[in-house]
């Protein structure tokens, strides 16, 4: 079985409700990149628990030799069923070179898939720093060695999570910005957008890393070619490229 049937079978698994269904009937191409390796990784439906509520979530393992670290994956506003697809083959890329890597649905800690409600919003910050938590428990992961990653809504929460205390030691928020939360923290972020989103415009991302650099987060931006806010597969293996530079550096160096 290959690996998108694999995460396909295992996203039916999962039984998530997802109002983002109506986007699941959009043809997305799989990003298969020139970097990348033999795939090494196996997947699985796991739970962890926020506020004593279960999260379900996938989770890849990697099959050879492990890193020491472990990365948290945050879905956009379509949810895990329709964005995954999106970048899938890159989660397990991260996998075969030795990451753990945790995806899981924070919409499960609400009834709905998506509202503009401050309570929601924050049970799924709370998933976020709870995810990094259960990340840092698995086989091998060393807490000082788990980042956390999210794609558009997915970015802002991992942002937002870090910046409310969130144990992350690494953070990319990739094709995102607004309003920010309390809160301050020194974790090296990086910014990934489109230079010409028309959701995440390269205005907001900037006014939002010069908003984070006042919270003392060093901030990098990584700007892309694109008018795209649903990325293609050229544009998401420049994302991920950037990703893994980023995320080797601060997590994996020993100079840090």
């Amino acid at each position: 079985m290959n690996i998108h049937t694999l995460s396909l079978a295992a996203l039916i698994a999962l039984g998530a409700s997802t109002a983002a269904t109506a986007q699941t009937s959009q043809v997305i191409e799989p990003a298969v990149c020139a970097s990348d390796i033999a795939p090494a990784g196996t997947i699985e439906v796991v739970n962890f628990e926020t506020r004593r509520r279960p999260i379900e979530t996938v989770l890849i393992r990697p099959t050879g030799p492990t890193n020491g670290a472990a990365i948290v994956m945050l879905h956009g506003q379509g949810g895990l069923q329709s964005d995954l697809p999106r970048y899938e083959l890159q989660a397990y890329q991260l996998a075969s070179r030795g990451y753990y890597v945790v995806l899981p649905n924070y919409y499960s800690a609400s009834n709905r898939s998506f509202r503009d409600s401050p309570l929601i919003a924050e049970r799924w910050r709370e998933v976020a720093s709870d995810a990094v938590d259960y990340a840092a428990t698995l086989p091998g992961v060393t807490a000082d060695k788990v980042g956390i990653w999210g794609y558009s809504l997915g970015g802002r929460l991992a942002v937002d999570s870090t910046l409310d205390g969130g144990a992350a030691r690494a953070v990319v928020a990739v094709a995102t910005a607004g309003r920010l939360g309390d809160g301050r923290s020194t974790t090296p972020t990086l910014l990934i957008a489109g230079d010409q989103d028309p959701v995440a415009t390269i205005v907001s991302v900037n006014r939002w890393a010069d908003e984070l650099r006042t919270r003392d987060m060093p901030v990098t931006v990584e700007t892309l070619n694109t008018a795209k806010h649903l990325f293609d597969a050229p544009t998401w293996c420049e994302v991920f490229q950037h990703t893994r530079d980023f995320f080797d550096a601060q997590l994996l160096s020993t100079a840090r």
